[in-house]
C-alpha cells in the first residue's frame, strides 16, 4: 500500500510556474459524468472501428500521423505549382493513367489516384471553395511556398493550363466513375469509393471541363513552333485526347435504342470510343517510356498522412504498366463493342441471347468493372425503359415478350377482351389478380436483368435469392390459372385432353429450372465444391436437365401446337357454326390476320425449342449423367468412395454432406428434393455384385453418354452456324454462344479420352475390383476445363 502512495506522490506536478498551467480538474470530471457504465466511450465523429484505431497512437501500421517520419522531405514539401517540362509532364500523366485502371481493379484512391500531389491540391482547394468553379482549382497549396520557383515560361504554361486541364478532366470522370459505383457496384467488392472527404468536381460543369482539355490541346498546337519537340508535344496531345474521350463516355446513358424496331448504324455516335481505341495503340503503346521523369516527391502517402484518414496506414498500389495499358485499351473496346451488339439487336430472342452469352457469362475479372456499371445503366435506365427506348419497352413488356418466346403467345389469358362477359365486380377481381401476377413477373425480371452485370460470384448469390420468389411465383400462378379455368373458363385448353395449358405456370417453372441448373453449375466455376460432392452435384443436375427436357417437349410443345391447331382447325370450325353477317365477317378477318402473324411466330418458337432449348438441356443431361457414371466407374478402381465421407473425417458422414449442400434447394416445392437414398440408387453401385462383366457394362454405358452429348452438341453447333435457321434468334458477330456450345464438346470429348483411359486400367488391374486396397493405387487430379462447368478430372496413377 505504501509503495501506491509513493507512486501517487510521484505524480504530482511540482507547480514552480503555476501562470504555464491550466488545471482541468473540474473540467474532467464533468465530462465523465456522462459516460454510462458498461458502454464503450468515442467520438460521435468515428464509428467504433475508426475509434479503436485512433488510440493506437505511435503504431506505426495503425497511427497515420506516423507517416510523417517515413515521408521523405521532397514528399512533404512538394510544390505542385512549380514548372514543369514536357516529358515530366507525359510522365505524371501515364502514371495517373497507370494508377486510375489499379484503382479500378479493386484498389483504392488513397493509394492511387489520390497518392498523386497535383490532384490533392486541386481538389482540396475545389473541396474547400464556396464558389466552385474551374478558376479556384489551382495547383498553388497555400501551406508551401517556393521562392523561387524556376522554369521558363513554356514550363510556366505547361503547370498552370495543360497540367491543370489534365487534372480537371481525370478528376471529373473520377467523379463520374464513383458515381456509377454508388449506383450499381458493390462497395470494396467491385469498386471502393472512399474519398477522403473530397469533391471530385461534382458542381463542375463537365463542358467547362472538357472545353478546358480543347483549349489546352489548342494551345500546345500553337506553340508547337517555337516550343521545338514535336515528338514530346504530339505525345502530350495524344493523352490529352485521350482523356477528353473518356469524358464524352457519359454521354452514351443518353443514348437510345428500340428493340423490334428498324435499326440503324451507331458508329458516327459512339466513333470517340473507336478512334481512343486507335490512339492508345498506334500512337501511345505504352505508359512506361517517360517513366525516369517523374517529378520526386509528385505521388507519396502524403495524402494519408495530410486529409480525413479513417483507415489504417496502406501501401501504395500500382499496377504493371502493360496491364494497366491493355486495361485502357479494354475499356474503351469492350464498351464499343457492347454497344455496337446492342444497337443490331432486332427481337427478344437475339436481346435474351446477347444478355446471357455477350454479357452474363462474360462478366469475370477480365471484364472493366466500370463498363459492367456503365452498362447496367445503359440498360435498364431510372424509369426502367430499356436501353432508353422511348416507344414504351420495359421491363414489363421485355417481360411478356420473354414469356412469349418460351410459350405464352396469342395465350388468352393476356387477351382481356376476348375473356368471357362477366359482371364488373368479378372481373375487375380478376384483373387486380392478374396485374398483381404481371408485377411479380415484372419485379423478377428485373432483378434478373439487374443481376446479368455483376461479378459471376455476385451473379450466384443473387441467383439463389431469387429462385425463392419463382418458387413463390409458381405456387400463385398456378392457383390463378387454375382458378379463373374452373371458375370462368378464362384461358387456354390443351388439345386432346380438354386440360387448362396453364403457359404462365409453364413459363415460370421453366425459369425455375434453369436457374437451379444455372446455380448448381456455377458452383464448380467458382471452386465451391470438394471432389468428393462432385459426383452428388452433378447427378442433381442431370435430373433437373431431364425434367427441363421433359417440359419442353411435353407440355410446353402441347402448349404450342395446341395454339397451332386452334387457330387453324378450331376457329374454321366456329366461323363455319356462324351465320352469315358481321360476326362472322370480324372472325373471319380475325383468324386471316393469326394466320398471317401470329402461327408463323409460334413456329418459329416450336423451331427454337426443339432445335436449340431442347438439345441443349438434353445435352446437358447427358454429359452430366455420364460424369456421374464416371464416378462410378472411379469407385471400382477406389479411386474415390462415393459411399462415405470425405478423407480423414470421422466426425461428419457423406449423407450430412449431401443435405447441407442441398438446403438451399430444400425449400423448394417443385421439384422436391431427393433424398440421399434417391442418389445412393442413381450411381448404380452395388458391392456384391462387382464383377468385371458388370463394371464393362457401366464402361460402354458411360462410352455411350458421352458420345450421345458430343453428338448433341454438335447439332447445337451446326444448327448455330446454319445462319438460315438460327439467324433469327442469334445476333450476327456474336460467338458467345457458339464458343459455350464448342467448350462443351471438347469437354465431351476430353471425357472421352479419360474414359478409355481407365478402361485400359481396369483392364490391367482386374484385382482392383475385388480386392480391398488400403494404400491407394491412383489419385484424381484437378484442372481448369474446357468450359467453366466442367474442370478436368483426371485419373494419374500413383509413382
Amino acid at each position: 500500500m505504501n509503495n501506491i502512495k509513493d507512486g501517487l506522490d510521484d505524480l504530482n506536478l511540482n507547480l514552480k510556474d503555476p501562470d504555464n498551467y491550466v488545471d482541468i480538474t473540474d473540467l474532467l470530471f464533468a465530462s465523465v459524468k456522462s459516460i454510462e457504465n458498461h458502454q464503450v466511450v468515442k467520438s460521435k465523429y468515428f464509428d467504433l472501428l475508426e475509434g479503436t484505431r485512433a488510440v493506437e497512437t505511435d503504431n506505426i501500421r495503425l497511427d497515420t500521423g506516423m507517416l510523417r517520419y517515413e515521408l521523405s522531405e521532397e514528399e512533404l514539401a512538394f510544390d505542385p505549382s512549380l514548372p514543369i517540362s514536357v516529358k515530366s509532364m507525359i510522365a505524371v500523366m501515364d502514371k495517373l493513367y497507370t494508377l486510375l485502371m489499379s484503382w479500378l481493379n479493386n484498389s483504392s484512391l488513397p493509394v492511387t489516384i489520390l497518392s498523386c500531389r497535383y490532384v490533392q491540391t486541386i481538389l482540396q482547394n475545389y473541396t474547400a471553395s464556396v464558389t466552385k468553379s474551374i478558376d479556384i482549382c489551382s495547383l498553388s497549396d497555400p501551406r508551401i511556398r517556393t521562392e523561387n520557383k524556376g522554369g521558363n515560361e513554356f514550363e510556366k504554361f505547361l503547370s498552370e493550363k495543360v497540367l491543370k486541364a489534365f487534372i480537371l478532366g481525370l478528376c471529373k470522370y473520377v467523379g463520374f466513375v464513383l458515381g456509377v459505383g454508388t449506383s450499381i457496384l458493390y462497395e470494396e467488392e467491385d469498386l471502393t469509393t472512399r474519398n477522403m472527404d473530397l469533391d471530385f468536381l461534382s458542381q463542375l460543369d463537365k463542358k467547362s471541363v472538357l472545353e478546358e482539355i480543347r483549349s489546352a490541346i489548342f494551345l500546345i498546337n500553337d506553340k508547337k513552333d517555337s516550343a521545338g519537340n514535336l515528338i514530346d508535344l504530339d505525345n502530350l496531345i495524344y493523352r490529352l485526347e485521350i482523356l477528353h474521350k473518356m469524358n464524352e463516355i457519359e454521354s452514351i446513358l443518353k443514348l437510345s435504342f428500340e428493340i423490334e424496331q428498324t435499326t440503324y448504324s451507331i458508329k458516327p455516335t459512339i466513333a470517340f470510343l473507336d478512334e481512343s481505341v486507335y490512339i492508345l495503340q498506334t500512337q501511345i503503346k505504352s505508359l512506361s517510356n517517360y517513366r525516369s521523369y517523374i517529378p520526386p516527391g509528385s505521388f507519396s502517402k502524403f495524402v494519408q498522412l495530410d486529409l480525413n484518414n479513417k483507415s489504417i496506414t496502406t501501401e501504395l498500389y500500382e499496377l504493371d504498366t502493360t496491364e494497366s495499358f491493355n486495361n485502357l485499351v479494354n475499356m474503351f473496346s469492350q464498351l464499343n463493342e457492347s454497344l455496337l451488339k446492342s444497337s443490331e439487336i432486332s427481337n427478344y430472342y437475339q436481346f435474351q441471347n446477347f444478355i446471357q452469352y455477350e454479357i452474363t457469362n462474360n462478366m469475370n475479372s477480365t471484364f472493366n468493372v466500370f463498363v459492367r456499371g456503365l452498362f447496367q445503366l445503359f440498360l435498364i435506365r431510372d424509369n426502367k425503359a430499356i436501353m432508353g427506348s422511348t416507344r414504351g419497352e420495359n421491363i414489363l413488356t421485355v417481360t411478356q415478350k420473354m414469356m412469349e418466346n418460351l410459350n405464352t403467345i396469342d395465350s388468352q389469358i393476356f387477351d382481356v377482351n376476348g375473356w368471357p362477359d362477366l359482371k364488373e365486380p368479378i372481373k375487375q377481381d380478376i384483373l387486380n389478380k392478374f396485374d398483381q401476377l404481371l408485377n411479380d413477373l415484372e419485379s423478377i425480371s428485373y432483378h434478373t436483368l439487374s443481376n446479368s452485370t455483376n461479378n459471376r460470384c455476385r451473379q450466384r448469390q443473387l441467383m439463389s435469392r431469387g429462385l425463392l420468389v419463382w418458387d413463390t411465383l409458381q405456387v400463385a400462378s398456378e392457383n390463378f390459372e387454375l382458378e379463373v379455368w374452373e371458375n370462368f373458363r378464362i384461358g387456354d385448353e390443351l388439345e386432346g385432353n380438354n386440360q387448362p395449358s396453364l403457359p404462365i405456370s409453364s413459363y415460370i417453372y421453366y425459369n425455375k429450372l434453369s436457374l437451379m441448373i444455372d446455380i448448381l453449375f456455377r458452383g464448380f466455376e467458382l471452386d465451391l465444391y470438394k471432389i468428393f460432392e462432385a459426383p452428388q452435384i452433378y447427378w442433381y443436375i442431370s435430373y433437373l436437365s431431364q425434367l427441363a427436357l421433359e417440359l419442353l417437349q411435353g407440355r410446353i410443345r402441347h402448349q404450342l401446337e395446341s395454339k397451332v391447331q386452334y387457330l387453324t382447325t378450331g376457329l374454321s370450325k366456329k366461323i363455319k357454326k356462324l351465320k352469315a353477317g358481321d360476326k362472322k365477317e370480324k372472325m373471319k378477318k380475325l383468324q386471316q390476320e393469326k394466320l398471317t402473324h401470329v402461327v408463323p411466330k409460334i413456329n418459329l418458337t416450336i423451331q427454337y425449342n426443339e432445335n436449340y432449348l431442347s438439345k441443349l438441356f438434353e445435352g446437358y443431361f447427358r454429359i452430366t449423367d455420364a460424369i456421374k457414371i464416371y464416378f462410378s466407374l472411379l469407385h471400382f478402381v477406389k479411386v474415390i468412395d462415393l459411399l462415405k465421407g470425405p478423407p480423414k473425417s470421422k466426425y461428419t458422414s457423406l449423407e450430412n454432406i449431401y443435405n447441407l449442400r442441398m438446403k438451399p434447394f430444400s425449400s423448394i416445392g417443385v421439384p422436391s428434393l431427393p433424398t440421399f437414398e434417391h442418389y445412393k440408387s442413381a450411381i448404380e453401385i452395388n458391392e456384391t455384385n462387382v464383377t468385371k462383366e458388370n463394371v464393362r457394362k457401366i464402361y460402354s454405358h458411360c462410352l455411350d453418354e458421352f458420345n450421345e452429348a458430343k453428338n448433341i452438341f454438335r447439332d447445337l453447333l451446326e444448327f448455330i452456324e446454319n445462319k438460315k435457321l438460327s439467324g433469327y434468334y442469334f445476333l450476327d458477330g456474336c460467338s458467345g454462344n457458339e464458343e459455350w456450345i464448342k467448350a462443351l464438346k471438347k469437354t465431351c470429348i476430353h471425357y472421352l479420352v479419360e474414359v478409355k483411359k481407365l478402361g485400359k486400367m481396369l483392364d490391367e488391374d482386374n484385382a482392383a475390383l475385388t480386392t480391398a486396397n488400403d494404400k491407394k493405387k491412383y489419385d484424381l487430379e484437378l484442372e481448369t476445363g474446357f468450359h467453366i462447368y466442367f474442370p478436368k478430372i483426371t485419373v494419374r496413377e500413383r509413382s
